[in-house]
C-alpha cells in the first residue's frame, strides 16, 4: 500500500531535528477514498485525521479549494522509507525498492490516487500516470521496470507523464487492479471494463491475457 501511496499522492514531511511523517491530501470529492486509505494504513502505522482543509485560491471559480489531509505519527517504517525515497529531501524513485514491493495492490492504489484512463465515447485512448515531479530519465527507467515486472509497455509523453495507449494492455492493467479497487472507485473501473468489452466483444482479450497469467 505504501509503495502505491508514495508513487501517488503520498509524501514524507520532515522538520529540522525531527523524524519524518507520512502525509497525504485528497480533494473533498475523494473523501471516501481518503477515509479508506486512512483505515488501511492506520492498521500498521498510527495516523491522525482526516482533517478538513480549505485553501483560498483566486484562480478557482469558487475562490477556494476543499480537501482532507492525513498525517502519521513518527514510526520506524516511515523513518526507513524516508531514507529510501528521499535524497537531500527531494523525492526520487528507488527502483530496487519499487521492484520488490510494487504489487497489483500497489498498482491499484497508485491508479486510484489520481491516475486516470482517458476515453472518447466507447474508444479507449490511454491511461495516464502523473509523474511530472520525477526526472525524465527516472521515468524512462520506471517504464522499463514496469515492463520487466508486469509486461506493461509504458512510455512517456511531452509532459513527462508515464502513459500507455494499447487497448489490450489497458484491459490487462485493469484486470490486475480490479480486485483492489475501492467501492467508491468501482463505478469508474466498471465503466472502463464495459468500454473495453465493447471494443473486444468476441473475447480476443482472453487469449491475450493468457500470455501473462
Amino acid at each position: 500500500m505504501l509503495t502505491g501511496k508514495l508513487l501517488g499522492d503520498g509524501y514524507l514531511i520532515k522538520q529540522p531535528g525531527r523524524k519524518p511523517r507520512l502525509q497525504f491530501i485528497h480533494c473533498a470529492k475523494d473523501r471516501e477514498w481518503c477515509d479508506h486509505c486512512f483505515r488501511e494504513i492506520d492498521m500498521y502505522i498510527p495516523l491522525t485525521g482526516p482533517h478538513y482543509k480549505k485553501v483560498n485560491d483566486k484562480r478557482i471559480a469558487d475562490g477556494y479549494t476543499e480537501g482532507y489531509y492525513v498525517q502519521s505519527k513518527t514510526h520506524p517504517i516511515i523513518t526507513s522509507l524516508e531514507a529510501i525515497w528521499y535524497k537531500d529531501r527531494k523525492k526520487r524513485l528507488p527502483f530496487d525498492h519499487i521492484h520488490d514491493y510494487l504489487t497489483p495492490l500497489s498498482l491499484a492504489w497508485w491508479y486510484q490516487d489520481g491516475c486516470h484512463l482517458k476515453k472518447k465515447g466507447n474508444t479507449v485512448q490511454k491511461i495516464i500516470f502523473s509523474t511530472e515531479s520525477f526526472t525524465p530519465h527516472a521515468n524512462l527507467l520506471h517504464c522499463k521496470m514496469l515492463k520487466d515486472k508486469f509486461c506493461l509497455q509504458f512510455s512517456t509523453d511531452k509532459q513527462n507523464r508515464i502513459i500507455f495507449y494499447d487497448q489490450f494492455q489497458i484491459h490487462y492493467f485493469l484486470h490486475l487492479v480490479s480486485s483492489y479497487m475501492h467501492p467508491f472507485k468501482e463505478g469508474k473501473l466498471k465503466a472502463h471494463a464495459r468500454c473495453l468489452f465493447q471494443l473486444n466483444p468476441k473475447g480476443q482479450l482472453s487469449i491475450y491475457l493468457k500470455r501473462f497469467l
